[in-house]
């Protein structure tokens, strides 16, 4: 299962989430390292989507290329701005239900994974029995690490607005508190952020 960690900081662009992972795939005995199928994806017509993946390999592919990402719609003057919470919890949920059908994954109200999903500058969590989590500390973790990546990012009592260059050193912080107390997450480490596109080691 390994891990995966984010937060979420501001600026004057607006809100930044970031997305931490290891490369690791973990089986009965041994530990294989994964080159292509990384936990860190961007999906969606313009890549709007930043998901990081715990769990099964096979529900990690479905979840990466099953899936067809809803498209948001700016609301029309005049209307309401539409809730971003209830648009993951429903229209996205929705979508990967759908994509692990369709990509034969046989899911019965739970499947083998858990999600980080950065969207719209918020960070949130779907379960295994696609629970869907926005946690009001601006930081989350998933998976077999995730404890000590959460007590990691509490101690340093982040701030979304008063990290500035300082957001690689706090995933490092995590990270390593991550890496040394559990055998389920090591390096080589991924990072990447909704404004940046890209993913790069760390």
């Amino acid at each position: 299962m390994s891990l995966v960690f984010g937060f979420v900081t501001s600026d004057d662009a607006g809100e930044h989430v970031h997305l931490v992972a290891d490369s690791i795939v973990l089986e009965d005995t041994y530990t294989r390292f994964r080159s292509d199928d990384t936990k860190l994806f961007f999906a969606g017509e313009q890549r709007e989507y930043l998901i990081g993946v715990c769990g099964g390999l096979r529900a990690l592919q479905a979840v990466k290329y099953g899936v067809r990402y809803p498209v948001w719609r700016e609301p029309e003057p005049g209307e309401p701005e539409p809730n971003v919470h209830a648009f993951v919890v429903d229209s996205v949920v929705r979508a990967i239900r759908k994509g692990l059908r369709r990509f034969g994954v046989n899911w019965n109200e739970s499947f083998d994974a858990e999600l980080l999903v950065a969207f719209r500058g918020r960070l949130f969590s779907i379960d295994s029995d696609f629970g869907v989590f926005e946690s009001s500390d601006g930081y989350m973790a998933i998976g077999a690490g995730a404890d000590l990546a959460l007590g990691a990012l509490a101690a340093l009592d982040i701030s979304r607005d008063d990290l500035g260059e300082r957001v690689c050193d706090t995933a490092r912080i995590a990270m390593r508190a991550a890496s040394r107390h559990s055998a389920a997450a090591c390096a080589p480490w991924l990072y990447a952020n909704n404004r940046s596109k890209t993913i790069d080691f760390l």
